[in-house]
């Protein structure tokens, strides 16, 4: 997930160079074309994907009134279905409203405790035609709280269609192979040979024949053996967390070669800034394409083919950033993420509170009207919580601890008020003076005099999730009011 603001695209781009961007995409999708399966799922698959590259360089305010309108069609509806909005939904004026701002002000926030403590008020009574419930999706609880949302066939079929469009945007060879290195459930893509798949995904995804996919659980298995597995595997693209890649750039540096094979990777389910784009360039020779998803609303924002910002999925989801008034933050603010689900008739959510920070950029030189987000900064408990009570997104300067000690993996946590304990799983012993060195280069990037305590230890342990974040605020963050 990018971290600056400067990685906005700001230089011109003429029509031209748009149309050309925009042909790249058809052009792949025109030679895909004779490889789609004959039936007519897939074929009506496949359209739709073309239906989203012709419309992406649609305006910004193009954009917004197609989302305006399909947002009034779900408000009438949940008003009608869901006893939880049939109370809360202003209907009339979000019918009246003229805008996508409009309509979105007379709607009020979700929180997170709303959708768990409300789950069948929030369900739909009835289904539109052609609707069927589909699994529950759920979260992994990082913040504490375990929600769980019903969902149907149709948005499932939305995040098939934007995750193809996630290689396709990212230019990926289908026909090439991929490996996916992620938390599976225990007994599944073990070593030796982990999974082995003849396609990358069913052809509900991609309706045509792809490269094979191999897939290895990150449980129970060391970055050695990730390792290991993706030098005998051979793939060309890999698919996994931001941590993952860190580690295995680590230890690319380490023992002085490359997985020769890599050309490209795919991240998903923690934060990328940009010293973790640098490392993947210069140890694994592969760029980084990032995804913004979540559980609750699937594919969010997938970064811009042309730069490190992020592009709103806009054609299944209205994704707003807001302060805690709830109103829009301006371009370059950090603020709540809020998002609603275009497609969820089963349960819908509006003005979802997820639980992220982020921050909206202007529209992107690339020339899709798509959102732009500039800047992923995490959950609340990402946040560093100053002794007078701010809050501040903090940048440990992990690249120049390495400098000083070879670290595997490293985690930050702030334990108190005023005390940061930074856990170092090291290559070698870390001696006195180079604890006090890392003391000084982890303090000049605090605002404020923290206590630091360094502590190495053998292994840092990740969540059921499988995400690792670098940093953690273990004090009481709930909001008040």
């Amino acid at each position: 997930m990018a971290r600056a603001a400067k990685n906005v695209m700001s230089f011109p781009m003429s029509e031209q160079a748009r149309r050309l961007m925009r042909n790249r995409v058809l052009d792949t999708l025109h030679l895909l074309r004779p490889k789609v399966l004959r039936d007519a799922t897939s074929r009506q698959l496949f359209d739709w994907q073309v239906r989203l590259a012709t419309g992406e360089m649609a305006s910004p305010a193009d954009v917004a009134a197609r989302q305006l309108e399909r947002l009034k069609a779900l408000a009438a509806f949940a008003a009608r279905e869901a006893p939880y909005w049939r109370e809360r939904l202003h209907i009339q004026d979000i019918a009246a409203a003229q805008t996508l701002p409009e309509a979105l002000a007379a709607i009020p926030v979700l929180t997170r405790a709303d959708l768990r403590d409300h789950p069948g008020a929030l369900r739909s009574e009835n289904l539109p035609p052609r609707t069927q419930l589909a699994p529950q999706r759920s979260s992994s609880g990082s913040t504490g709280m375990v929600v769980a949302v019903d969902t149907t066939n149709v948005a499932i079929v939305w995040q098939s269609v934007l995750t193809f469009r996630t290689q396709l945007w990212a230019g990926r060879d289908l026909e090439a192979s991929i490996a996916v290195i992620r938390r599976y459930p225990k007994g599944k893509a073990e070593l030796p040979d982990g999974l082995i798949a003849p396609h990358w995904a069913p052809p509900g995804v991609f309706p045509f024949p792809t490269g094979p996919a191999f897939h290895l659980t990150t449980l129970n298995n060391s970055i050695a053996d990730q390792w290991d597995w993706l030098a005998r595997m051979q793939p060309t693209y890999l698919m996994t967390y931001p941590s993952v890649i860190r580690a295995l750039a680590e230890r690319a540096r380490a023992l002085g070669r490359r997985l020769p094979s890599l050309k490209a990777i795919t991240t998903v389910g923690e934060q990328v800034d940009p010293d973790l784009r640098a490392m993947a360039v210069r140890y694994l020779d592969a760029p980084i394409s990032d995804i913004y998803s979540s559980e609750e609303a699937g594919v969010m924002a997938l970064q811009c083919p042309m730069c490190p910002s992020y592009h709103v999925q806009a054609e299944a989801l209205i994704l707003e950033v807001v302060d805690d008034d709830g109103l829009p933050c301006a371009p370059g603010e950090p603020g709540r993420v809020v998002v609603t689900p275009l497609h969820n008739y089963a349960m819908p959510l509006f003005r979802y509170e997820i639980g992220d920070y982020a921050e909206m950029g202007e529209p992107c030189a690339c020339g899709r009207g798509l959102p732009v987000l500039t800047r992923i900064l995490g959950r609340r408990r990402n946040m560093l919580v100053l002794p007078n009570g701010g809050k501040f997104w903090p940048s440990f300067g992990a690249r120049a601890l390495q400098k000083i000690v070879p670290m595997r993996e490293h985690q930050f946590r702030q334990i108190a008020p005023n005390v940061i304990e930074a856990l170092l799983v090291t290559e070698a012993p870390v001696t006195p003076e180079q604890e006090e060195e890392m003391r000084g280069i982890l303090a000049r990037g605090l605002p404020v005099p923290f206590d630091i305590q360094i502590r190495c230890v053998a292994e840092i342990p990740r969540p059921a999730s499988g995400k690792h974040e670098e940093f953690v605020s273990l004090l009481d963050q709930r909001p008040t009011g």
